[in-house]
Order: C-alpha cells, then sequence, then structure tokens
C-alpha cells in the first residue's frame, strides 16, 4: 500500500436538505451536489466554501450522474423523476421520465443510462433522445446501486432483497445472482482489474468477492467494518484504499491489499470538524486527490490525500 496521509480540507455549508448525491463537475474542477429539497449545487473546490445553485427540481435527489460528451446532468428523484440540466445554461431541459418508484442510482455504459428503481428494474436509457430504450426487471424490491465492470460488458446491481445482480450489457440479461449479505445491498464497487467486488449494506458488513473461472464471483471475505449500515464504497486505486462511509457517523479507510483497517475519520477526532449524522455519500476527484463526504447534517467535508513517500 502506498503510504499516505490525509487532512481535512474544507466543511461546505449551504444545502438546507440531507445530502444524498454527488458527481463530479463536467468540465473545470468541482462537482455536483444535490439535496433532500430538491436542490442541485455546483461547488469550485479551488474555491473556499463557493457554492453555486444550478436547478432546483420537485422532489427529494437520490441519484446524479453526468452524460457523456454534452453538458447534461441527470438527475434521478425520490418520486421516480428522472430530470436532464444543461449546467451550462443552468436549465432544466423539457425531457422528463417517470418511472413508477424513487430512482436510487444512475451509471453510464457508452452511450446508454442505466437506471436503477425502487420496482427493482434496472432501465436502459437512450443518452442522445433520452428516451428510455428497454428495462429489464431483475427484483421485487429496490435496486440501490450500481457498479460497472472495468473491462466487460458486466453490472453489478445491489438490491434491498439482500442479493447482487450481475446483468450483461450487451444481451441485456440477468447473468449471476450473488447470495450473502443479511440485508439491503447499498453500495457496490469493482477493483480496477475486475477481478475482485467489494459490497456493503445495511448489515455494516464489507464484502470481498474474487472472480472465477466460471465468469462469475465468489465470497472471499467479510469484515464487520461498521456499527451501522454502510451507505456509500469508494475504491481510490493509486493509494490501494477502499473507503466506506457509514449511518455511524464515520469514514473508514481500508487497505484492498491487506483488508486491514488503516484510518478511521469520526468525531473521536477532536481536530477535525466531523458529520452529526449518517455519512450518505463519498465522492473521489482524482485529478486534485480529493475525498468528498456528503450526509444527512446538511453538510459536505473535503478530505485531501497525498503520498508520504
Amino acid at each position: 500500500m502506498t503510504a499516505f496521509k490525509i487532512t481535512q480540507s474544507q466543511f461546505l455549508t449551504g444545502h438546507k436538505g440531507a445530502v444524498f448525491a454527488l458527481a463530479p463537475a463536467i468540465t473545470g474542477t468541482g462537482f455536483y451536489s444535490g439535496d433532500g429539497t430538491g436542490l442541485v449545487v455546483h461547488w469550485q473546490t479551488n474555491k473556499e466554501n463557493f457554492g453555486e445553485a444550478l436547478a432546483r427540481v420537485p422532489s427529494n435527489i437520490f441519484a446524479l450522474c453526468c452524460l457523456p460528451e454534452q453538458p447534461i446532468l441527470a438527475v434521478g428523484t425520490m418520486q421516480g423523476a428522472l430530470y436532464f440540466i444543461n449546467v451550462e445554461q443552468k436549465q432544466r431541459l423539457s425531457n422528463e421520465l417517470q418511472f413508477d418508484k424513487a430512482i436510487f442510482a444512475l451509471n453510464v455504459y457508452k452511450n446508454t443510462l442505466l437506471c436503477a428503481t425502487g420496482a427493482g428494474i434496472l432501465s436502459f436509457i437512450d443518452v442522445q433522445n433520452l428516451e428510455e430504450k428497454m428495462h429489464l426487471s431483475l427484483s421485487n424490491t429496490s435496486l440501490r446501486c450500481i457498479a460497472l465492470h472495468p473491462t466487460k460488458a458486466l453490472a453489478a446491481i445491489g438490491s434491498s432483497d439482500n442479493n447482487i445482480y450481475l446483468v450483461d450489457l450487451t444481451q441485456k440479461k440477468l447473468q449471476n445472482t450473488l447470495k450473502h449479505h443479511k440485508n439491503s445491498v447499498f453500495s457496490v464497487v469493482f477493483s480496477p482489474c475486475g477481478n475482485y467486488l467489494w459490497s456493503g449494506g445495511r448489515d455494516a458488513q464489507l464484502t470481498v468477492w474474487v472472480a472465477n473461472s466460471e465468469n462469475n464471483y465468489e465470497l472471499l471475505h467479510t469484515i464487520p467494518a461498521h456499527l451501522f449500515t454502510i451507505n456509500k464504497l469508494i475504491l481510490i486505486p493509486e493509494y490501494k484504499l477502499i473507503i466506506s462511509a457509514s449511518r455511524d457517523k464515520s469514514i473508514k479507510l481500508w487497505s484492498t491489499k491487506t483488508l486491514q483497517l488503516c484510518k478511521v475519520l469520526d468525531k473521536s477526532k477532536p481536530n477535525l470538524t466531523m458529520h452529526s449524522h449518517s455519512i450518505n455519500n463519498l465522492l473521489y476527484l482524482s485529478n486534485s486527490q480529493q475525498l468528498l463526504a456528503a450526509s444527512d447534517d446538511r453538510n459536505i467535508s473535503l478530505w485531501q490525500l497525498s503520498s508520504t513517500n
């Protein structure tokens, strides 16, 4: 593991509702955040505590995703509405899609926007005409997260039925189902080579899966990582870290090589301004090596990673 240090750089305030969604800015520095009041904010990380309201939608925002090769931000909401915002014009487009239940996750594969909904359906949306092409029913309960394999046409979809669904994105069909979690799966992420899959959720277990010769994944290891729900996992390959964010108000940094806990960020550290409520989401900006954490307390914390070698 690369030796590193992590320091708190900013604590961003201004949202009037819990912050659930984060996405990197389409151009330049910064990122977007979406909250429980329907507000989308553009933050520029090179300006201290500077956030600019980008748009507002009439529902809690659960997911944000930038579309490829166009200045469009997709916004998924609790009411199942999918909105599209032109970030250059700061305007909501007339295009709008409505699903039966909440949109919990968005991701882009090639020219397709993948949309995971509370109805247990994975929708495939054409990013050019912003229309649904088809959908795939995977579960009777909510689909909560989407991870894309780095080299294969494969997505891992975490569900509230405790399962992880592996979907072939070329054939648009279910390939395999991974069963181990004891409760809802809220986050999944593939390793950079795709040989490993990490998952976490309401059972507070950090679970590692390894690819086998049958083009599937089998259970490798389970870590009792947090006191309460793991809401988000992200990988930082250059430091060989996986980072977990939890409802127990802590952020934990783990070695992907040894599976050992490297660092805990929580209110026990008197020199840190930590979140007072559940930490809902994480985002890593690789260009600036900044880690972002969004919380129910309506705030976003920024952390700077750097090598100590």
